[in-house]
Parts: C-alpha cells; sequence; structure tokens
C-alpha cells in the first residue's frame, strides 16, 4: 500500500520589470513589475499491489496481479498580472494584489 501527496507553487517572471507590451487594441502599455504568474497546486495518490507468484513445475513459474490505483488533484490557483491573448508581443495588462 502507498500514499504520495505532492504539492506544487510555480513562481515565474516572464519578462523583466519595466517591459513594454501592445493591448489588442494597440496602446502601448509599460507593465512595472514585468510579466508574472504564480500557481500552486497539490496531487494525491493512494494505491495498493497484489501479486503473487505461483511454481508450476521445475522450470515453470506464473506470476499473477492486481493493482488500484487512485489519483486526486486539488486546490489549483492561478494569478497573473495579464491575460494572455496567444500572441508574446500582445496582453491585456490586469491589476493583481
Amino acid at each position: 500500500m502507498y500514499r504520495n501527496h505532492n504539492g506544487y507553487e510555480p513562481d515565474y517572471q516572464f519578462t523583466p520589470p519595466g517591459a513594454a507590451y501592445l493591448t489588442p487594441w494597440l496602446i502601448p502599455v509599460i507593465m512595472p513589475d514585468g510579466s508574472k504568474w504564480k500557481g500552486a497546486i497539490k496531487n494525491n495518490r493512494t494505491g495498493f499491489e497484489v501479486q503473487p507468484t505461483y511454481k508450476i513445475g521445475e522450470s515453470n513459474t506464473m506470476v499473477a496481479g492486481i493493482t488500484y490505483e487512485e489519483m486526486k488533484q486539488y486546490d489549483f490557483r492561478a494569478q497573473a498580472n495579464f491575460i494572455s491573448t496567444g500572441s508574446p508581443l500582445l496582453l491585456y495588462p490586469c491589476h493583481v494584489s
């Protein structure tokens, strides 16, 4: 039987402070903090395995088994000071507190 818990909190700084962008309306914007993204996610994995081995004869061995595993992702959070448009040069800046 096993149980694995993992928490991950990435923190990315995509561009340096003072980076300039264009909004989709082609209005230039300077982002004083640069473009930043921060997130968090948790994972649980629980399961067990049974694997019996049977010796059938002198030269034959049979191995059979069963495995059960349950995985769960939860508490996903994402926070950014921009909204992506799909283009690396165009974005919607937004305020993050």
